[in-house]
Formats: structure tokens, sequence, C-alpha cells
């Protein structure tokens, strides 16, 4: 005798409909992917790998009345395996463990039917708050479609109506930095299991390993010492003046270690400043990438790795004044690879005190 069945998949109709999307959304894909590379260079061709856990609910139809199900909601466990095609487009491989209902024949419990699915699904980004060029960290809404296999084990008589499903689900996703994320969503996979869960997502590549990824620029040279020259035949008395403009320290992106380039600049600096009199301006800049508190935060750790530079080279600590400026005096244009790379800077500039 046959208990209850699994509503897996109401008729094929869905599955095509739901195919028809995927393939509308991979399209779409690529001609993001043609038009916007320069855009997304730091934030295309990642992998990424997510670990979930949850509630979930799973729901048997029954045949007849004398049979019902018991507890349907569950823990559920999920791993998956992504790749970003873009900042606003991405593809899971997935599996997932959604625990068990409890199956009662005449109000005693008789048995579970446990359940696990596994498929594949393009999430797309409809909002994001640092907006869709300036990478994942911050706060983004998604939505996913997909489709997948189901399976089942049990004691019990059932009947599975189809092995398939179609998966459709929300979720929000919080970015952290080096490539950690937060994410809490809701799937269903057909009417008769679903899984409200937290992730922990991990990125790997992309941005910082890009094999095009530009190099920080080399130092600007430094204009000469001008000397004034005598006006009349005795000996003259030579004062040294600062350059025009010192030359700039450059860092690689979303880092504040000095590179062997930057030392080289720094002890530059050095040179000049230390027979000079004056307050030494040493101000922080970064791109536009990421959120303007850890911009502003970026800025003030590269200040202060020039700063502390200058100390170490024999420049006074009570002479240096540290500001930093986050991304919002940017030196050149940060829709370029090029230009983002000038904007990761510290100038240096001397003042009469």
């Amino acid at each position: 005798m046959m208990l209850f069945r699994l509503p897996v998949v109401r008729n094929a109709v869905t599955i095509v409909a739901a195919s028809m999307v995927v393939a509308g959304f991979g399209a779409v894909a690529v001609a993001d992917e043609n038009q916007s590379s320069s855009r997304d260079v730091f934030y295309t061709n990642q992998f990424y790998v997510a670990l979930g856990a949850g509630i979930s609910r799973v729901s048997p139809e029954a045949d007849c009345n004398c049979i019902a199900v018991g507890e349907s909601s569950s823990t559920g466990l999920s791993l998956a395996i992504g790749y970003d095609f873009s900042s606003w487009l991405s593809a899971e491989i997935y599996g997932a463990d959604l625990g068990s209902a409890s199956i009662d024949f005449l109000g005693q419990e008789v048995g579970d039917v446990d359940y696990q699915v596994f498929g594949a699904s393009l999430l797309g980004t409809f909002y994001r708050s640092n907006g869709y060029s300036r990478g994942r960290r911050g706060l983004s809404l998604y939505g996913r479609v997909g489709v997948g296999g189901i399976n089942n084990d049990t004691e019990l008589d059932f009947r599975r109506d189809h092995k398939q499903h179609v998966a459709f689900g929300v979720g929000v996703e919080y970015g952290l930095p080096r490539g950690f994320a937060v994410r809490g969503e809701l799937n269903s996979y057909d009417t008769d299991a679903q899984l409200l869960q937290v992730s922990l997502v991990k990125r790997f590549g992309g941005r910082a390993n890009q094999r095009n990824r530009l190099a920080a620029p080399k130092p600007d040279p430094i204009a000469p010492v001008v000397t004034p020259q005598p006006i009349t035949p005795e000996a003259p008395v030579q004062t040294a003046q600062a350059p025009a403009e010192l030359p700039k320290t450059y860092f690689d992106f979303d880092l504040h270690n000095l590179s062997a380039d930057a030392q080289t600049t720094v002890d530059s600096i050095a040179g000049v400043i230390k027979d000079l009199d004056g307050l030494v301006v040493v101000e922080g800049h970064t791109d536009h990438t990421g959120t303007n508190e850890y911009n502003q935060a970026l800025s003030m750790r590269r200040a202060n790795a020039v700063r502390d530079a200058l100390v170490s080279r024999g420049i006074s600590a009570d002479r240096l004044l540290v500001r930093g400026f986050g991304e919002r005096q940017p030196a050149a244009s940060n829709t370029s690879s090029e230009g983002r790379a000038l904007n990761r800077r510290v100038e240096v500039t001397l003042r009469a005190q």
C-alpha cells in the first residue's frame, strides 16, 4: 500500500520555463562581460564557496486522510560552489541536506522521510549599496532560479511524481574585506521543501590576482634643489629650498605596506626634507573601491606607513602631520585601472611653520 507521495515537480512546463530563464540570464551575462570588463576588472572571474545552515521545512503529501505529516521542520545544511561572471551575475552548483519529516498513521508515528537536493542555479543581484562597479563589499540583494534533482530515503511506501525540482530563492549578502561575505536567504525547491539559512561565503582570486593588474606607478622624479646665485662678489650664503613638488608614494590595491618602489620614494623624500625647516604634511588617499568608511581608514593606514618610514629615516615625529582623505580627493578618474592606480597614493608636502 502506498502511504504518501512526493510532489517534487508538477509538470515539465515548469522546468522548461525555468531553463529559459537560466538561458536568458546566461546570454545577458556574456553581453555584460563584453561591455563592462574594464568596469569590473577586479570583480569578475571569481570562484567562491558557500557553507550554510538553517531551518528547513519538508511536507510530503498524503494519499488519504489517515496519513499526516507530523514534524515537518528540521535542520538543513548546504554547500555551494559558485562563479562570478560579473558584479551582478553568478552561477552555482549546490547540494543540501534538508533533514526529514515524520509521518503519522492514525495518529501514531510510523517513520521518517529524508530529503536531499542538488542542482545548479543562477544568482542575479538587483541592488548593491556600493553600486555595480565598486566591488562586493557592502549590502546587496539578489534572487536565484535553478533546476536540480531530489533524493528521498525512507522505509515507507511512497511515490515521487518527478525526480527533478525547480529552485527559486531570494537573499541578502553583506560583503566583508578579503573576499568574505555573509548571506541570509530563503530557498524553495518546488512546493514541498524550503530552506531558510545563513551562509558564510569565501571568494578566491579576482581583483588582487588579475594577471593584467596594473602595478603601482613608478615614483615621480624629484625637482632639483634650487640655490640662489650670488649677487655680489662676496661669498654667497646658500639657502636650501623645498622642491616644487615632492614625489608621490603609490600603493597596490587594498594594501598599505610599502613596496620596493615606495621605499625608494620615501628615501628620496627624506633626503630632501631632512635639512629643511617646516611642517611636513603626510596625506593618504585611495581609489573609490569600497565603502567610504573603509577607504577613510585605509588612507590613514597608508599615511601612517609613510610617516613611520620617514621617522625611521631620521625625520622628527614632531614635524609630521598625518591626514587621510579616503576617496574624496582623486588625482585621476576612477573609471579606469590606470586612474585608480594613480589614486592609491600618499602625498608629502612641506609647509612653513
